[in-house]
């Protein structure tokens, strides 16, 4: 993007109507931790509708992590039925990083929506968002990310899955998370915008299905076998957790532009 800002002015009664010119197709899947008694800390949005799309892994050592999880995504799902995210958002006016900038600052803002869930407070989650957005005849995906949760972008020219968040953690610890500690609530700094063309596709998905160590790591050439193989997008989310390796809950959202 260098420094040029986008900008897209649709006026209201078309934003009423929102009538995207890009297909888009998504699908997940999850599953509990393999052979392992307990819940699926795990939780995801597939949201077709807003095109927005997350994934969320409470932390394990954490007694209500799936508690942290279900706050943070409830709090998404409320703020993308409010208008403040995905494609139907109010104002139509969409400078792109401004639309970024928000996204941010509405993830950093689900730290206050654990610390007032009465179970999840104390307890933390990782978070990745994607919203698909159309701007100036072109489409973007616009994501924000905290802790080891990633995101890539698959690209059908080179057939190469590239991971656009950093992980903040290494192994098994995170350095970074959302969390319901009054006194330890991170900020969200990991964002970008980047640009999809007919064909590309992204993949959220929780270190579970990435792998930590050794044997259980799924590289991206491994990632990008199932996702490419699949004939759906629903298809290839459950490709991914039915391979992943590492023993844990396991997430995966895909999301397919042009098909």
């Amino acid at each position: 993007m260098g420094r040029r800002i986008l900008r897209h002015e649709v006026k209201r009664a078309e934003a009423e109507i929102f009538s995207p010119a890009t297909i888009v197709q998504s699908g997940a899947a999850t599953i509990r931790k393999p052979h392992v008694n307990g819940v699926n800390q795990d939780r995801y949005i597939d949201d077709p509708v807003h095109r927005v799309y997350a994934v969320f892994d409470g932390v394990g050592g954490d007694e209500h992590g799936d508690e942290a999880a279900e706050a943070v995504a409830r709090y998404v799902r409320t703020m993308t039925s409010a208008r403040f995210l995905g494609a139907r958002a109010i104002p139509r006016v969409l400078d792109l990083q401004n639309v970024m900038n928000q996204q941010r600052s509405i993830l950093t803002g689900a730290n206050q929506a654990i610390f007032d869930d009465t179970l999840a407070r104390g307890s933390a989650t990782t978070a990745t968002l994607a919203e698909i957005v159309e701007a100036e005849e072109r489409t973007f995906a616009i994501w924000s990310s905290i802790g080891d949760s990633r995101i890539y972008r698959h690209d059908i020219d080179t057939r190469k899955m590239r991971q656009l968040s950093n992980d903040e953690g290494s192994g098994n610890r995170i350095h970074k998370a959302l969390t319901g500690y009054r006194n330890s609530m991170s900020t969200v700094v990991q964002s970008g915008i980047v640009e999809l063309r007919h064909g590309d596709g992204l993949v959220l998905v929780t270190d579970g299905v990435t792998g930590d160590y050794g044997d259980d790591i799924m590289h991206p050439n491994e990632l990008e076998y199932y996702y490419s193989e699949a004939v759906t997008a629903t298809d290839a989310a459950k490709s991914l957790v039915a391979h992943a390796r590492k023993i844990d809950d396991r997430t995966a959202v895909v999301v397919r532009v042009g098909e």
